[in-house]
Protein backbone atom coordinates (compact mmCIF):
# COMPACT_ATOMS: atom_id res chain seq x y z
CA UNK A 1 0.00 0.00 0.00
CA UNK A 2 1.38 3.30 -0.69
CA UNK A 3 1.11 6.13 1.29
CA UNK A 4 -2.12 7.97 -0.36
CA UNK A 5 -3.99 4.45 0.22
CA UNK A 6 -3.08 4.44 3.95
CA UNK A 7 -4.56 8.00 4.16
CA UNK A 8 -7.47 7.18 2.51
CA UNK A 9 -8.24 4.29 4.91
CA UNK A 10 -6.93 6.16 8.10
CA UNK A 11 -9.76 9.20 6.93
CA UNK A 12 -12.78 6.15 6.24
CA UNK A 13 -11.84 4.64 9.57
CA UNK A 14 -13.00 7.91 11.20
CA UNK A 15 -16.19 7.92 9.40
CA UNK A 16 -16.52 4.00 10.12
CA UNK A 17 -18.70 4.39 12.92
CA UNK A 18 -20.35 7.45 11.68
CA UNK A 19 -23.51 5.17 10.48
CA UNK A 20 -23.09 7.40 6.67
CA UNK A 21 -23.78 4.85 3.77
CA UNK A 22 -21.26 4.00 1.23
CA UNK A 23 -22.20 7.24 -1.14
CA UNK A 24 -21.74 9.69 1.90
CA UNK A 25 -18.48 8.25 2.90
CA UNK A 26 -17.65 8.17 -0.47
CA UNK A 27 -18.48 11.85 -1.23
CA UNK A 28 -16.45 12.76 1.59
CA UNK A 29 -13.29 11.19 1.14
CA UNK A 30 -13.08 12.93 -2.46
CA UNK A 31 -14.09 16.41 -1.24
CA UNK A 32 -10.77 15.73 0.89
CA UNK A 33 -8.89 15.20 -2.52
CA UNK A 34 -8.50 10.94 -2.83
CA UNK A 35 -9.03 10.00 -6.50
CA UNK A 36 -12.13 8.42 -7.40
CA UNK A 37 -11.53 5.01 -7.51
CA UNK A 38 -9.10 4.53 -4.24
CA UNK A 39 -12.58 6.57 -2.38
CA UNK A 40 -15.34 4.41 -3.69
CA UNK A 41 -13.02 1.06 -2.74
CA UNK A 42 -12.38 2.77 1.01
CA UNK A 43 -16.14 3.37 1.07
CA UNK A 44 -16.79 -0.08 -0.44
CA UNK A 45 -14.32 -1.99 2.56
CA UNK A 46 -15.82 0.41 5.43
CA UNK A 47 -19.83 -1.01 4.66
CA UNK A 48 -18.18 -4.27 4.38
CA UNK A 49 -16.65 -4.39 7.45
CA UNK A 50 -19.64 -2.78 9.58
CA UNK A 51 -22.19 -5.31 7.82
CA UNK A 52 -19.65 -8.54 9.25
CA UNK A 53 -19.80 -6.44 13.05
CA UNK A 54 -23.32 -6.55 12.34
CA UNK A 55 -23.60 -10.17 11.41
CA UNK A 56 -21.32 -11.41 14.66
CA UNK A 57 -24.21 -9.44 16.70
CA UNK A 58 -27.03 -11.39 15.07
CA UNK A 59 -25.48 -14.63 15.64
CA UNK A 60 -24.66 -14.52 19.24
CA UNK A 61 -28.46 -12.97 19.61
CA UNK A 62 -29.69 -16.10 17.81
CA UNK A 63 -27.38 -18.35 19.94
CA UNK A 64 -28.83 -16.52 22.81
CA UNK A 65 -32.44 -17.44 21.81
CA UNK A 66 -31.39 -21.18 20.70
CA UNK A 67 -30.08 -21.93 23.76
CA UNK A 68 -32.29 -20.38 26.13
CA UNK A 69 -35.19 -22.02 23.88
CA UNK A 70 -33.58 -25.45 24.82
CA UNK A 71 -32.18 -25.64 28.29
CA UNK A 72 -35.93 -23.47 29.08
CA UNK A 73 -37.56 -26.66 27.37
CA UNK A 74 -35.56 -29.03 29.11
CA UNK A 75 -36.11 -27.29 32.56
CA UNK A 76 -39.94 -26.99 32.03
CA UNK A 77 -40.05 -30.93 31.07
CA UNK A 78 -38.38 -31.49 34.56
CA UNK A 79 -39.70 -29.53 36.57
CA UNK A 80 -43.51 -28.78 35.38
CA UNK A 81 -44.68 -32.33 34.80
CA UNK A 82 -48.23 -31.39 35.33
CA UNK A 83 -47.95 -28.37 32.88
CA UNK A 84 -47.61 -30.49 29.12
CA UNK A 85 -47.81 -27.01 26.93
CA UNK A 86 -44.95 -24.98 28.01
CA UNK A 87 -42.41 -28.13 26.24
CA UNK A 88 -43.42 -28.24 22.97
CA UNK A 89 -43.60 -24.22 22.98
CA UNK A 90 -40.09 -23.72 24.38
CA UNK A 91 -39.04 -26.65 22.13
CA UNK A 92 -40.71 -24.63 19.57
CA UNK A 93 -38.63 -21.51 20.27
CA UNK A 94 -35.21 -23.36 20.41
CA UNK A 95 -35.44 -24.66 16.90
CA UNK A 96 -36.49 -22.09 15.63
CA UNK A 97 -33.28 -20.25 17.02
CA UNK A 98 -30.79 -22.77 15.58
CA UNK A 99 -33.08 -22.19 12.51
CA UNK A 100 -32.17 -18.42 12.30
CA UNK A 101 -28.82 -19.55 13.34
CA UNK A 102 -28.05 -21.73 10.56
CA UNK A 103 -29.43 -19.20 8.05
CA UNK A 104 -26.86 -16.45 9.29
CA UNK A 105 -24.14 -19.10 9.04
CA UNK A 106 -24.69 -19.61 4.94
CA UNK A 107 -24.80 -15.65 4.26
Amino acid sequence: MDSETTKAYLAGLKLKDSGLSEEVIYARLEKQGFSVSLARQVAKDIIIENEKELSKDKLSYELAIAVIGIFGSIFSYFIFDDNFYSFPWLSIVGICGIIWLIKSKRK
